[in-house]
């Protein structure tokens, strides 16, 4: 059976892509400062691979999302990806997949409690006994150069992905987390 792939227009998420047999991808919207740039790298992923993708809109408490752009580190923002991967499940156990899978890397688990292998596990096994679908994160064991290689091996570039949290001007700040970590 085929899955969900929780599809944030990033690197990561867009690997997960290439890589996994998707029934469908889910795009959250939660308020995000980076939602346009995301949105626009989301559909084009979807639409290179011809994968239907879903949207749906999750209210949050945006943390440390909320700092000013142009600011270093992790943009934490508490349950986010609970709630992501809440509504993937549903659209999952609704289309009949069998998987949510998610674009965790190795480097996330240093700062983002809900990127690590402990997380994973423990919400698959939970959605899986209550739905009958697992939460699956390929990438989680992989290196930033790992998965850009990859990308790389996919045709993957940075033209068909977005990977700043907090945009300048519509531009990648260049110095969020996310900006240091990406170079396809």
């Amino acid at each position: 059976m085929g899955c969900v792939i929780l599809l944030s227009g990033g690197l990561d998420s867009t690997v997960c892509l290439a890589i996994s047999p998707a029934d469908a991808c889910l795009f959250v919207d939660y308020g995000q400062p980076a939602l346009h740039q995301e949105r626009a790298a989301a559909a084009k992923s979807a639409e290179r691979y011809g994968v239907p993708l879903h949207e749906t809109q999750i209210p949050m408490a945006l943390g440390d999302m909320a700092a000013p752009a142009g600011d270093a580190g992790p943009r934490i923002v508490p349950g986010r990806n609970l709630a992501m991967i809440s509504a993937a499940v549903s659209l999952a156990a609704t289309i009949g997949a069998d998987a949510v899978v998610i674009g965790a890397s190795k480097e996330d688990r240093l700062s983002y409690p809900d990127c690590r292998p402990e997380f994973t596990f423990s919400l698959s096994l939970a959605c899986f006994e209550a739905y009958g679908v697992a939460v699956e994160a390929p990438l989680e064991r992989m290196t930033r150069s790992e998965i850009v290689n990859l990308a790389h091996q996919h045709n993957i570039s940075t033209k068909h992905v977005w990977s700043c949290y907090t945009p300048i001007d519509g531009k990648p700040c260049g110095t969020c987390d996310s900006c240091k970590q990406e170079s396809p």
